[in-house]
């Protein structure tokens, strides 16, 4: 995993705010993280973390982040993990 994004993710995972480079390909509010605008994961109100469809990402970059969303959100053996809906946002 990039050191960016995995940055980001143990911010995420903290409940902080952190920018992954200067260019913000990826970033988090604390509470969802962003890749460029586009939000790629987040908790919802059980505290489950909601990652977007890999197919969703509209670039490489994008579609590279969702999957280190993926890989950070699942461990074996923890339900907190599943795939957003069809539509993007915080649609779960």
């Amino acid at each position: 995993m990039r050191r960016n994004i995995e940055k980001v993710l143990k911010a995420f995972d903290a409940g902080k705010a952190a920018q992954g480079d200067t260019k913000r390909t990826c970033w988090t509010d604390g509470k969802t993280v962003y890749s460029y605008r586009m939000p790629i994961a987040w908790r919802d109100e059980l505290g489950t973390v909601v990652v977007v469809p890999y197919a969703a990402g509209p670039s490489r970059t994008t579609r590279s982040q969702i999957r280190a969303c993926e890989t950070f959100a699942f461990t074996p053996g923890d339900a907190l993990y599943k795939i957003a809906s069809d539509k993007i946002g915080r649609a779960a």
